[in-house]
């Protein structure tokens, strides 16, 4: 499995960040004034692995907050939810920003890992 240590080492830029949930209120994203206005602070020393983690840990959580209450309804907020992550997580991979990561680890696959060193264990 790749190590993708470039998420770690990328720090979020809050001020790209605002511009991105403009842009997604214009698409019909339910960001208030008040979410844009915090989102450089929200994000202000977070690296691209926390938002990641972040992201993750909310689908589970709004998926396991409709089924505990049985919101039908919830279904709809969720995929409106959805939608954005999906949008957002698009305008990031295709960033500008990101083409050398995603040409290096495009390369991963043809090159050859580095030798493993023997700790003297066997494992079944």
């Amino acid at each position: 499995m790749p190590r993708f240590v470039w998420l770690a080492d990328g720090k979020i830029d809050g001020a790209v960040t605002v511009k991105k949930m403009e842009a997604l209120r214009k698409i019909g994203v339910p960001y208030t004034d008040a979410d844009i206005a915090g989102a450089a602070a929200a994000v202000e020393g977070k690296s691209e692995l926390d938002a990641l983690i972040a992201y993750l840990q909310g689908l589970g959580t709004n998926l396991k907050r409709n089924l505990r209450h049985g919101h039908r309804h919830g279904a709809r907020i969720d995929y409106g939810c959805a939608v954005h992550r999906v949008l957002a997580l698009v305008f990031w991979a295709y960033s500008k920003r990101r083409k050398a990561d995603f040409d290096e680890l495009a390369r991963m696959p043809l090159e050859d890992d580095p030798p493993v060193k023997d700790s003297g264990s066997k494992t079944p």
